[in-house]
């Protein structure tokens, strides 16, 4: 009884104690309101330059925003912003304030350096159209552009000897329609505009690019928000609107120096827009590769995407690469496709055109010349076609041959552009000193013309072909990783007569006898990879470990005996293949052994 007496006063004394610990008087309650923090947006900084986020045109009370300027500093800092500039408008401001048109920046500047944010003078310039409107930033005075006694064309040629920068803003509102009036034209080859929204907050106005290249000005995408920002962005999800900026420091005299020279893209919902060499250094900086494995056939590694950007990248035959943002992919395919050349889907170059990589300019050393690549498609083109070429290592020298051998440094200096006049195997390889070649780019160059036959008249039915057996996962690799088990002659491309169930591979030659002159059509579907090459062209290329699929090419054939080669491979299970064609006066069909000709 003793003993239980001592545990209960030994219990309650303890309860006691810690309710005199508590105070009853206040506590907080944790997870219930937000905490004053800051996101940092993951977006690298390129070779030679910062990385700045910048928002280059809102609104506060002072025009038509409802918002405090102090406010938005506070939203641009919590967000992961570095840069922003307040631009009321030039019309009249409300009855009810007692300012000038300078004051949102006054009121705004000590918040911006107690935040560690770079605040940009500006105003909008607010006209009717055809004018519009117009951001005016690193200005001396915003008054002087709200003056009522001045044209705008006086504004625009003040704003240009001052130096301030000018933005023409949303050309396609409205009315949706994005085409130049005469006063952005005039003001744009006078130099006085400087730059152009491609995107304002849900607007993408996509021949701003094109007007970029043309006139040399910067492309912007801006909120031009006027209601809080959570309002019109759920920016715990994702990022409002974002210019970036390549700059050599946070301030103001080296972002202006940055956006004269033409250093910004535009980044809205995971799209980016503007100059392809800024957007292929970001992705360089922000794709990560460890673990590479490379032989002469194929490759293997890990891809981290340190940004918070998605790229998404489309290739040839339903080719598709997707880095997300702050993951890691594992990849393993044959080196050929990481020497094809992908359209980044998230990317913005032209109104037309999305920037063109190959995947091996993610794929090589940070010593290493990066691979020339040629944009354009080169499958039946005129004959003397201009054909340009482009390596992304600034400084290089892409050299060439059309013989499908491999360029040295004397074999021949690419020239833009480049002109054939007949078909060929064009193989592109880059040099610098001080860094190791590049990887070749290879590409078969179809003209559009009669390829003419041997000249020889073919007598013996059918095909040669070589039987391999092996661990091969690419046609190259048939001669290489197989073991030569049989060869002969079969009517056509028969597969039945491989002795093992998986894991071989066959390459087929002889000619084909095209029965008219003309445009034919070939289509190659097979389970796994093959090829298929005529009269010296490789025009058929559906390789790889993969199901049933189906790849298509056009040529130009003159009646007679053509050359063929096909090579096959199986992997496992399922083995097929058919060679399909269509010409003049002929339906598509799977090419009968009648056409086959032995050497």
């Amino acid at each position: 009884m003793r003993k239980t007496f001592i545990l209960l006063f030994a219990f309650f004394t303890a309860v006691a104690l810690q309710a005199q610990e508590r105070d009853i008087q206040f506590e907080w309650i944790e997870g219930f309101q937000k905490v004053d923090s800051r996101r940092e947006i993951k977006i690298p900084d390129i070779p030679g330059y910062k990385t700045l986020k910048g928002d280059f045109h809102s609104h506060t009370i002072f025009s038509d925003g409802i918002v405090m300027p102090s406010e938005r500093i506070h939203e641009a800092w919590r967000e992961g912003l570095d840069v922003i500039a307040i631009t009321d408008h030039t019309t009249r401001q409300p009855s009810y304030l007692t300012s000038d048109y300078n004051t949102s920046f006054k009121m705004a500047e000590s918040v911006a350096k107690r935040r560690g944010i770079t605040l940009i003078p500006g105003i909008e310039y607010t006209k009717s159209e055809p004018v519009g409107h117009l951001n005016i930033l690193f200005l001396k005075d915003a008054n002087y552009y709200a003056r009522p006694d001045i044209t705008p064309d006086e504004a625009l040629d003040y704003a240009g000897k001052e130096g301030a920068f000018v933005i023409y803003n949303h050309p396609g509102w409205p009315d949706k329609d994005s085409r130049l009036d005469a006063f952005h034209i005039r003001h744009l080859e006078k130099k006085n505009i400087r730059a152009m929204e491609a995107i304002n907050g849900n607007e993408f106005y996509p021949v701003v690019l094109d007007y970029c290249a043309q006139y040399q000005i910067s492309p912007f995408s801006n909120t031009d928000i006027h209601s809080p920002i959570y309002a019109s962005f759920p920016v715990d999800q994702t990022m409002r609107n974002l210019t970036l900026v390549f700059a050599k420091e946070n301030t103001e005299e080296a972002i202006k120096e940055a956006m004269f020279a033409g250093r910004t893209l535009g980044l809205a919902n995971n799209t980016l827009v503007g100059n392809g060499l800024y957007i292929s250094q970001l992705i360089r900086e922000s794709l990560q590769v460890a673990n590479l494995m490379l032989d002469d056939y194929r490759f293997s590694c890990n891809v981290t995407n340190q940004s918070d950007i998605t790229w998404i990248l489309y290739g040839p035959g339903h080719r598709r690469y997707v880095f997300p943002a702050g993951r890691t992919v594992q990849l393993s395919d044959l080196l050929s496709d990481a020497e094809l050349v992908y359209k980044v889907k998230n990317t913005w170059v032209a109104s037309d055109r999305h920037l063109e990589i190959p995947l091996m300019y993610i794929l090589a050393e940070k010593e290493e010349v990066h691979m020339p690549v040629v944009g354009q498609n080169l499958t039946l083109i005129d004959k003397d076609q201009a054909i340009f070429a482009e390596c992304l290592t600034q400084g290089a020298e892409i050299r060439y041959t059309t013989d499908g051998s491999v360029p040295d440094q004397n074999a021949q200096r690419w020239q833009q552009p480049l002109r054939l006049n007949q078909s060929a195997t064009l193989t592109l390889r880059a040099f610098k000193e001080g860094m190791k070649p590049s990887r070749l780019f290879r590409r078969q160059v179809i003209i559009n013309q009669l390829h003419e036959p041997s000249g020889i008249k073919a007598k013996e039915r059918g095909l040669n072909y070589q039987y391999y057996e092996g661990e091969i996962l690419s046609v190259v690799e048939i001669p290489v990783k197989g073991k030569k088990i049989s060869e002969g002659i079969s009517e056509s491309l028969d597969i039945k007569l491989a002795k093992a169930d998986d894991h071989f591979g066959i390459i087929f030659s002889g000619y084909l006898y095209a029965p008219v002159s003309g445009l034919y059509t070939f289509a190659l579907e097979s389970d796994d990879g093959a090829t298929f090459s005529i009269s010296n062209v490789e025009l058929l290329d559906n390789d790889g470990s993969h199901s049933l699929k189906r790849v298509e090419g056009k040529i130009q054939l003159k009646k007679g005996f053509h050359p063929i080669t096909v090579r096959y491979f199986d992997d496992y299970e399922e083995q097929e293949i058919r060679l399909l064609w269509s010409f003049p006066g002929k339906p598509e069909t799977e090419i009968s052994p009648e056409y086959y000709f032995a050497r």
